[in-house]
């Protein structure tokens, strides 16, 4: 496993995907038990691309203590959706949800700060919020704390610590923890090597689109390492990992590899 890499991936994931798994995903769960009346208007209004109009019922949600509303301001305040894009208000509205107890809040404080997005880069606040988002059971936060243990960033430095993190984060279902996972169990670092437990692990982020999954568990089928050999879900496996939306250039040329290597344009 190489260490620089997988941050590397996982700065991305940091950066791009979760502005979309904060709208699209988490942010339903803060709305439960929230007076939800002006919110369904906005979310009809964002689903529609009126973003100016969905922003103004937000922050009027907002002002009635609507912690979703907050946190659905901040991701348009980052995106400019809506808004002229500010990344210190953004960081505002994020702040006022996430010291309300918002864990959602509390996650995005933490990718704020650890990217230095409108704000100066402070690994120690960083770790901070993603702890309190972790201990209230968020899994982007679980993870990204772990990899701060891993690299000692913010923190002291435990890889104890970090696999703890991740293996919480993998029985939430964090794809990209159970991919690392993994990795872990192939390589037989910081727990016994086992093959087999790898590719359940590799099943399991696979199944949800992790591109870096999707390769090992192809790899995995076709070398039999860890599970029978099956050249046909390897197959299936690794044409998952070259259509996926997020695979690079580089995963791809990995698949093509693959694909040559083991003939599987025969299956």
């Amino acid at each position: 496993m190489r260490p620089v890499d997988r941050t590397g991936m996982m700065r991305r994931l940091r950066v791009g995907w979760a502005l979309g798994w904060v709208l699209a995903v988490m942010l339903p769960q803060v709305c439960r038990g929230q007076a939800v009346d002006i919110m369904t208007k906005a979310d009809d209004e964002f689903e529609k691309g009126n973003y100016a109009a969905a922003f103004d019922s937000y922050k009027k949600a907002a002002a009635s203590g609507n912690l979703t509303a907050l946190c659905k301001m901040g991701a348009m305040y980052q995106e400019g959706q809506g808004v002229d894009k500010d990344l210190r208000k953004a960081l505002d509205s994020y702040r006022q949800a996430a010291e309300r107890g918002a864990p959602v809040a509390q996650c995005m404080l933490g990718i704020i700060y650890f990217e230095g997005q409108g704000t100066l880069c402070d690994y120690k606040e960083a770790a901070t919020w993603y702890r309190k988002a972790a201990e209230q059971g968020n899994d982007i936060a679980m993870y990204n704390l772990a990899l701060m243990y891993f690299e000692g960033k913010g923190v002291e430095q435990s890889s104890g610590k970090g696999f703890d993190l991740l293996k919480q984060a993998s029985d939430k279902g964090n794809p990209r923890a159970q991919f690392e996972l993994g990795n872990y169990y192939k390589e037989g670092k910081l727990v016994r090597k086992d093959a087999r437990t790898a590719v359940e692990w590799y099943a399991k982020a696979a199944a949800q689109g992790d591109v870096g999954a999707q390769v090992a568990l192809g790899m995995a089928y076709c070398a039999g390492d860890g599970v029978e050999q099956n050249m046909e879900k390897a197959k299936r496996a690794i044409k998952m990992a070259f259509d996926n939306p997020n695979s690079d250039d580089t995963m791809r040329r990995k698949c093509e590899a693959l694909w040559t290597k083991y003939k599987l344009f025969d299956y």
